[in-house]
């Protein structure tokens, strides 16, 4: 079989000239929110040299080994955050320094806990949590499923660096997301959850046909979001409680009646929220649940009727009391999810993509955008 490229041509789009609004953001303004004050080692420290010797390898480093370096750089990055480091420490961290360089896996007997990846985008090192299968049931050789948790966004630590949540359960690898905190996973955000995954795929026995989405309230959001943008990478997902477009966020925003740009502006807004690719779930099954007395559940209810306009048939809505996220524990969202694995050969494929980032599912890429800021759409069939 071979991969389909298809040309499409997108609708025009008239801009005024000039965007002027671009002129006032200040030269170092953040892609997203500036995390909390992560803590540093004392300048000529050996903590402070370990750090520097580590950091040079981490950009010299590929595969594995860069994997372990960024490993140790968050644990040592975790225990400064919340303890400070002592002597004990310290020296635990130079002699599984000392492992790495000589070849050798200093988490071998710790295979869960915190893992990390180097980040290249941003020349960091970030974190995720892994959770191996309480039962510890021996692998097939196809490799055990494996669940990504996303959490939430919560109200008083929205950028702290260790946001993470999830829970062992049996038959299954669990990992838990960072997203670079409360971005509602797009962006580096989107770019961070795949590759955590990439670096559990790579270390663990993991079926690439059993990758699971998971998460509550902005995690379902993200749900939504990875979900739409790479729908041939995950088996199905589970979402409670998500918002799906900007709007989730208006109450903290005021829009100016007089801004000659806020069509454009929400033109963009548009192309980040999840529920503007809605088609790209017509092979990724979803189970959507939402409170029926929570301020978003609105969201939920324009996904699930975007997904039946858009003849999606693999998904399920249901409302239900209690509170705005009240998820299910991890084996019964398991149990939800583990029948469904992915098709990488569906006969009928539909795509919708603003960038070329995700231009790509399944057997259809889409090579050429002609009009900017236009989506191009696409619907074929083997």
């Amino acid at each position: 079989m071979h991969r389909c490229f298809i040309l499409l041509f997108c609708s025009t789009v008239t801009l005024a000239d000039g965007l002027p609004w671009l002129d006032d953001l200040p030269a170092n303004a953040p892609l997203i929110e500036y995390y909390d004050e992560q803590p540093l080692p004392e300048p000529g420290s050996k903590l402070a040299v370990l750090v520097d010797r580590i950091d040079r390898d981490l950009r010299r480093a590929t595969g594995f080994a860069q994997r372990l370096l960024a490993t140790l750089r968050v644990r040592i990055n975790y225990r400064l955050y919340t303890t400070g480091a002592d002597a004990t420490d310290i020296t635990a961290w130079q002699r599984a320094y000392t492992e790495i360089s000589i070849g050798r896996n200093p988490f071998e007997r710790d295979p869960g806990g915190l893992r990390g990846y180097y980040a290249i985008n941003d020349d960091s090192c970030q974190v995720f949590k892994v959770f191996p299968p309480k039962d510890n049931p021996q692998p097939p050789k196809s490799g055990l499923p494996l669940i990504v948790s996303m959490h939430g966004h919560g109200w008083q630590d929205w950028y702290r660096p260790f946001q993470l949540e999830g829970y062992s359960t049996d038959g299954a690898y669990v990992i838990s997301v960072h997203g670079r905190g409360s971005a509602d996973f797009k962006w580096i955000a989107e770019d961070d959850v795949l590759a955590a995954i990439d670096a559990v795929q790579a270390d663990f026995p993991i079926d690439p046909s059993r990758v699971y989405l998971t998460g509550g309230s902005m995690g379902a959001t993200g749900v939504f979001q990875v979900g739409a943008h790479y729908p041939h990478r995950f088996a199905a997902g589970f979402a409670d409680s998500g918002n799906t477009d900007i709007t989730a966020w208006s109450d903290f925003e005021a829009e100016d009646p007089a801004d000659a740009y806020g069509a454009l502006r929400a033109r963009l807004r548009g192309l980040t929220s999840p529920i503007a690719f809605a088609e790209n779930f017509l092979n990724l099954p979803l189970i959507i649940t939402h409170c029926k007395t929570d301020s978003t559940v609105v969201h939920s209810q324009r996904m699930a009727k975007r997904l039946r306009a858009a003849g999606c048939r693999d998904y399920t809505f249901t409302l239900r009391d209690g509170e705005h996220v009240d998820l299910q524990p991890m084996a019964d969202r398991f149990d939800a999810l583990r029948r469904f694995r992915t098709n990488p050969w569906p006969y009928r494929v539909m795509l919708k993509a603003a960038s070329y980032r995700q231009a790509t599912a399944y057997w259809v890429t889409i090579r050429h955008f002609e009009r900017r800021l236009e989506p191009a759409e696409l619907d074929v069939r083997r």
